[in-house]
């Protein structure tokens, strides 16, 4: 596992790594709304392979969390 960050303050050509991110709920039905999205992204990879690449779990409107399948050219 690997954490980039994406972020409209801050310009880069590409997304920087980070060493560790928090994640912070309201509710513990917000919780259990991301571990819902974070495990059908885990059998959406396993069902589809290779041809399983992201989702978002926002819809992509900020703020958003986005759960990638992390490729060889992202090391």
């Amino acid at each position: 596992m690997k954490l980039y960050i994406d972020s409209e303050s801050i310009k880069a050509e590409a997304l920087l790594e980070i060493d560790g991110v928090a994640i912070c709920f309201h509710t513990a039905e917000e919780a259990m709304k991301f571990a819902e999205f974070a495990l059908a992204c885990a059998e959406g990879m396993k069902r589809h392979g290779d041809g399983w690449d992201h989702e978002h779990f926002a819809g992509g409107e900020a703020p958003d969390i986005t759960i990638n399948r992390l490729y060889a050219e992202n090391f």
